[in-house]
């Protein structure tokens, strides 16, 4: 299992940011097995199985950053 951690201020007032998140992974076929979310709900977090780690990574980052 790997567990990936997303945080930032902007998510706590952004409607649908948990969406973006799981739709981002979503898309490229990768099972969330868990999330929790942070106490001041500035921060997400993912479990995915190992092996798809890196694209779940890059799928988070490509969905943030990328146009």
């Amino acid at each position: 299992m790997a567990i990936i951690y997303a945080a930032g201020e902007g998510m706590k007032n952004t409607i649908g940011s948990i969406y973006m998140l799981t739709h981002a992974r979503s898309k490229e076929n990768i099972n969330i097995i868990m999330t929790m979310s942070g106490a001041h709900e500035s921060s997400i977090i993912f479990a995915v199985a190992e092996i798809d780690e890196k694209r779940a990574i890059q799928s988070l980052y490509n969905t943030l950053f990328k146009p």
